[in-house]
């Protein structure tokens, strides 16, 4: 059984004798391909993988420009969608703005006007007052009993 260890560092055995020259050959060939790093045989004069490994790169390369470009497609949508919505929200809360400040308007007219038509109230019901208070007739005050005459006394004062 003859024992070959591949590139990879792998021994696998095969099965029957070979001559000593078969053995010194794969040696030889399966250590260039050691020292050529699996670039295929003699190099790359037969291929190999390094024209793969270069045009992998350059696939990986620009398959991650495509996704930062796309990205960057994407994240400017964002924004723009984003500046949109904010701005319309901005008019929002600028109109709901002016409308409180109007209602403050209106509220602090309404309070002076309600101020004014109290302290007008208050005067008529102190007018009428008084007016109850000069001449209130004795029918108003004790209807059924007739008619009352009050007349003034003279007070005497003695001295003391």
């Amino acid at each position: 059984m003859t024992q070959i260890k591949s590139a990879d560092g792998m021994v696998y055995n095969v099965p029957g004798g070979g001559t000593q020259a078969l053995g010194i050959i794969g040696t030889v060939l399966g250590g260039i391909a050691v020292a050529n790093q699996s670039n295929g045989l003699l190099g790359n004069l037969f291929g190999g993988n390094n024209n793969t490994n270069n045009c992998q790169a350059l696939m990986s390369e620009l398959a991650k420009e495509k996704a930062e470009r796309y990205t960057d497609q994407v994240g400017t949508e964002v924004y723009k969608q984003f500046a949109k919505e904010r701005n319309e929200t901005q008019a929002q809360i600028n109109a709901l703005f002016a409308a409180i400040a109007q209602m403050d308007k209106t509220i602090s007219v309404n309070e002076a006007v309600t101020n004014e038509r109290v302290t007008c109230l208050a005067g008529k019901v102190s007018n009428i007052y008084d007016v109850f208070k000069l001449v209130v007739p004795n029918s108003s005050v004790c209807p059924g009993w007739g008619n009352v005459t009050i007349t003034p006394s003279a007070s005497t004062t003695t001295g003391a």
